[in-house]
C-alpha cells in the first residue's frame, strides 16, 4: 500500500541546503540538520522565507542605487546637451562674424 500522507518538512530536504548568498559576511556554508542542533532549530520553510526576505532587501537596495545612477546620468546628459547647444550657438556667432553678410 502506498503512503498518502503529506511529507513532513524534514522529508522535503533530501540534500543539505547550501547558502548561495553569504549572510552577515560569513562564507557560504553547508547547513545540514545536524548543524541546526547547534543553534535554535527553525522550520526549513521559515529559513527559506527569511533568506528570501534578506535577498529581496539586497535587491531593493541595488535597485535604488541603479535608479540614483540613472538619474545622475540623465542629469549629466542634460548638462552635456546644454553645453553642446551653447557651443553650436558660439560657432554660429563666430561664423556670422567671419563670413561677409
Amino acid at each position: 500500500m502506498t503512503d498518502t500522507r503529506s511529507p513532513t518538512p524534514h522529508t522535503l530536504v533530501s540534500e543539505p541546503l547550501v547558502t548561495e548568498a553569504p549572510i552577515s559576511g560569513t562564507s557560504p556554508a553547508i547547513c545540514s540538520e545536524s548543524s541546526h542542533v547547534h543553534h535554535s532549530p527553525q522550520d526549513p520553510l521559515q529559513i527559506i522565507l527569511q533568506r528570501m526576505a534578506e535577498q529581496t532587501q539586497v535587491m531593493n537596495e541595488k535597485f535604488e542605487q541603479i535608479s540614483k545612477l540613472q538619474e545622475e546620468q540623465a542629469g549629466r546628459m542634460d548638462e552635456q546637451s546644454l553645453r553642446q547647444e551653447e557651443i553650436i550657438r558660439t560657432i554660429k556667432e563666430i561664423e556670422g562674424k567671419i563670413t561677409p553678410p
